[in-house]
C-alpha cells in the first residue's frame, strides 16, 4: 500500500540494538575429541507451525488453486521410499540449514556477535567492533557454535549441527500473500531508518501476525503442522548451552516463537519449539569414544537443567537479557493475533 508521502507501507518489525561491549572472541575448541570438561550430545526437538511456513529449495512444483488455475510455486521436500507401500513419495521438510540459520540469527541478536553476512557496500555502516570473524583463533560465540567461512585455511565447522526436520503431522497448502519489496531497492546504503548517525542500529526482527492476503502464491506447510528434528552439539560449555537454548526460544523466563522461511513480514513462518529430551554423553575417557550410556534429561529434570544452563549463560555474560527480553516481546505468542498490514509492502 502506498502512503500519503508516496512511500511503500513499512514492514512490521523492530530493530533490536546491537549488544554493547567488546566481543568475546575465543579460539574454536575443535572436533578431534569430545572433552570431559564440556558438554556433547543431542536435542530431540519439535517445531509446530503456528502460522503457515514456507521454505523453498529452488525446485518448482505445479499446483492447482481453488479457482482451478495452475501455478508454479516453490517448496521443500525429500523423496523417501516407503517399505510398506513399495513406492517413492515426496515428504515435506524444513531443511536443517534453514533451522540453523534461524537459530544463529536469533543467537547473534541476544549475544555480542559479529555481523557475518552483509553486503560489501554497506559494511562501512556496521560498527567496527562487530566486524566479521576471519580467524579460527578469534571467533565470536555465533561463529564458535555455527561455524565461520574465512579464506585459505581459516574456516571453522562449528559445534552445532541440525538435521532436516521431517513432517510427522500436517500437510502442504497454497497460501496467497501480498507482494514484498526489498528495502532500499537499488540503493547502496542502508535506509536512514536503520541508522543512528552513520552506524547501523541493530538487527531486524519481524513481528508475528495473522497471515496477510494477496496475489503472491506460495507452497507452505499448513498451520498446525508438526516436525521433528535432532540438534547435535559437541564440546559446549554450560554457558554456551544456555545461549543456544535461549536462541531456540526456550529460556524458562523468556519464551518466544521464532520465525523461519519466506514471508516473515506478511505473517508466515512462526514456529513454536519444544524440547522432548536432551541427551548428554558420558565421560569418553572412562567409557569409550561414544561416552557410554548418555545422561537423559526430560520432564522436571530437563526444566531444572534448562534453568541452570541459561543462568550460566547470563553469569558468563554471554547472554544479554536486555536484548533477549526485547526479542521475546516482539516474538511473543500473543502477537500471533496482530492484524496484518494490508496491501503491497
Amino acid at each position: 500500500m502506498t502512503l500519503d508521502n508516496g512511500e511503500m507501507q513499512e514492514k512490521p518489525y523492530e530493530l533490536i540494538e546491537f549488544v554493547a561491549g567488546a566481543l568475546q572472541r575465543q579460539a574454536g575448541v575443535g572436533h578431534e575429541a569430545l572433552h570431559t570438561a564440556t558438554l556433547s550430545g543431542q536435542f530431540e526437538l519439535y517445531l509446530i507451525a503456528r502460522t503457515p511456513v514456507q521454505v523453498a529449495n529452488g525446485s518448482f512444483d505445479v499446483a492447482k488453486t481453488r479457482q482451478g488455475e495452475e501455478i508454479v510455486a516453490q517448496g521443500s521436500s525429500i523423496q523417501r521410499y516407503g517399505a510398506q507401500t513399495g513406492k517413492v513419495s515426496k515428504q515435506p521438510l524444513l531443511p536443517g540449514s534453514s533451522i540453523k540459520g534461524m537459530v544463529r540469527s536469533l543467537l547473534e541478536t541476544i549475544a555480542s556477535c559479529c555481523v557475518a553476512t552483509v553486503a560489501g557496500a554497506i559494511r562501512r555502516e556496521i560498527p567496527s567492533h562487530l566486524a566479521r570473524c576471519t580467524k579460527v583463533e578469534q571467533l565470536c560465540p555465533a561463529c564458535r557454535l555455527f561455524g565461520m567461512s574465512g579464506s585459505g585455511t581459516e574456516n571453522y565447522q562449528g559445534q552445532v549441527s541440525i538435521e532436516d526436520a521431517m513432517l510427522i503431522d500436517g500437510s502442504q497448502v497454497i497460501v496467497r500473500t501480498p507482494l514484498l519489496w526489498a528495502p532500499a531497492q537499488g540503493g547502496r546504503r542502508l535506509p536512514p531508518r536503520y541508522l543512528r548517525g552513520n552506524a547501523a542500529i541493530g538487527r531486524k526482527v519481524y513481528y508475528p501476525s495473522l497471515p496477510a492476503l494477496g496475489p503472491d502464491a506460495r507452497v507452505a506447510l499448513k498451520q498446525g503442522s508438526t516436525l521433528r528434528t535432532q540438534l547435535h552439539f559437541a564440546n559446549l560449555t554450560a554457558a554456551e548451552m544456555g545461549l543456544l537454548i535461549a536462541a531456540l526460544g526456550l529460556h524458562p523466563d523468556y519464551r518466544f516463537i521464532p520465525k523461519i522461511g519466506g514471508g516473515k513480514p506478511v505473517g508466515l513462518g512462526s514456529v513454536e519449539t519444544y524440547l522432548n529430551q536432551v541427551l548428554v554423553y558420558g565421560d569418553v575417557k572412562r567409557t569409550g569414544r561414544l561416552g557410554g550410556k548418555p545422561v537423559q534429561y526430560s520432564g522436571d529434570d530437563l526444566a531444572n537443567q534448562l534453568k541452570a544452563w541459561t543462568q550460566a549463560a547470563t553469569a558468563a555474560q554471554l547472554l544479554n537479557e536486555t536484548a533477549l527480553h526485547a526479542v521475546a516481546e516482539v516474538l511473543h505468542l500473543r502477537n500471533l493475533k496482530r492484524p496484518p498490514v494490508e496491501g503491497m509492502y
